[in-house]
């Protein structure tokens, strides 16, 4: 598959790969703490799933009404009534879950979790640039990951912050920032790799490029509020116009965001687990209770430890799976993180080194996802 290249790939990131010893990577907002997408990439901690953790808030009664104390079972109990009020009152359908959320294309391929280039590789590339992209799928991975965010006049670009600065070196924010703006802006900027400047790209233009290609796209939706809704509309009304419905998974931590995507798209776009959904099934999981789940999630994409449990075990995976839920973890960064997730059955892994990814597989026998031709299209003076 021969993809058309309009501007050079950056050369490599020169770096020492995370060694084998260390752990997996954080995520962590950079405005909050409960996005899977949020730090910006770098080597990985010690230990598995150091920074991989994210806050449940869940409305418990106060402490008096329990005696003044928690006990390990009672707040399990409460956590689960929780959950199941939760799910009860979701306002989605089984229809609409198995219209949209029940494709297979997000679970495990041949056995291997799925190699997911998280910012399109954020340790290696300028992350969220078509640079990026283009260079993740020259290394050969499964699906392109990307976030969305919605500039001031209304046009759907690939950025990760609200603010410019941290990618840019620009002041200002996105959302205060009309396309021209934008598209003027340097993406790469900030890169501690080395890279020729690179534009902040449209989503619609990187789905574009990549459409003839067999990639699958992992897009989250940044903004809430009418924002956020208005840019569900769009997203969801570029999938349809390009008939990427089979191949896009769409997520948010916003809960009316994503409802509002789920609701454009018509059910045809898998989307994976809200915030508040995401816990639900969490806890419903692991207490065996996964089948009153009603979420119209096709995935849970989650870290590898939640309000202090771990959602690493063959158990856990397999009573998701069991339950129409693909699994897929962010961010893991280290080979030692890598290879318990691939052995424990996990269906994909977010990762800002799909390089190191690939090799780790490679080691434990599994296929790989083939590199992509890339071209480059010179255009006569």
């Amino acid at each position: 598959m021969a993809i058309p290249n309009h501007s050079p790939i950056p050369a490599k990131k020169q770096i020492n790969p995370p060694p084998i010893s260390d752990g997996g990577g954080g995520g962590g907002e950079n405005q909050a703490s409960d996005n899977h997408r949020n730090s910006p990439p770098q080597p990985p901690p010690s230990k598995m799933g150091g920074g991989n953790t994210f806050s449940i808030k869940l409305n418990y009664p106060p402490s008096n009404l329990l005696g003044g104390g928690w006990g390990g079972v009672t707040k399990m109990a409460i956590t689960a009534m929780t959950a199941i009020a939760m799910t009860m009152t979701t306002a989605t359908t089984a229809a609409a879950e198995e219209k949209g959320g029940g494709s297979s294309v997000w679970r495990a391929k041949e056995g291997r979790p799925l190699i997911i280039a998280h910012r399109g590789g954020a340790g290696i590339f300028p992350e969220n640039t078509l640079a990026a992209m283009r260079g993740a799928a020259a290394l050969g991975v499964d699906a392109l990951d990307m976030d969305a965010r919605l500039s001031a006049d209304g046009v759907l670009f690939a950025f990760h912050d609200s603010s410019l600065a941290r990618t840019t070196g620009e002041s200002g924010e996105v959302g205060a920032s009309d396309a021209a703006r934008m598209e003027s802006l340097n993406a790469a900027a900030r890169f501690a790799g080395e890279s020729a400047p690179q534009r902040v790209p449209r989503i619609a233009e990187i789905l574009r490029e990549f459409a003839p290609s067999p990639l699958l796209f992992v897009i989250e939706l940044k903004d809430g509020g009418e924002k956020g809704k208005h840019a569900a509309k769009q997203l969801a009304q570029i999938i349809a116009e390009l008939n990427l419905q089979k191949r896009v998974i769409v997520g948010s931590f916003d809960g009316e965001t994503l409802a509002a995507f789920r609701a454009a798209s018509g059910g045809e776009v898998a989307t994976s687990a809200a915030k508040g959904e995401a816990t639900a099934a969490v806890v419903l999981v692991k207490l065996g209770l996964g089948f009153l789940r009603s979420s119209p999630a096709a995935a849970l994409q989650i870290p590898t430890r939640g309000a202090g449990m771990d959602l690493t075990s063959p158990a856990f995976i397999r009573g998701a799976q069991e339950n129409g839920l693909a699994v897929h973890y962010w961010t893991i960064n280290a080979a030692q993180d890598m290879s318990p997730l691939a052995q424990a059955g996990a269906d994909g892994i977010f990762s800002d080194y799909p390089d190191i990814l690939r090799e780790t597989l490679s080691r434990l026998g599994h296929s790989l996802p083939p590199p992509l031709t890339i071209t480059t299209t010179v255009t006569p003076q």
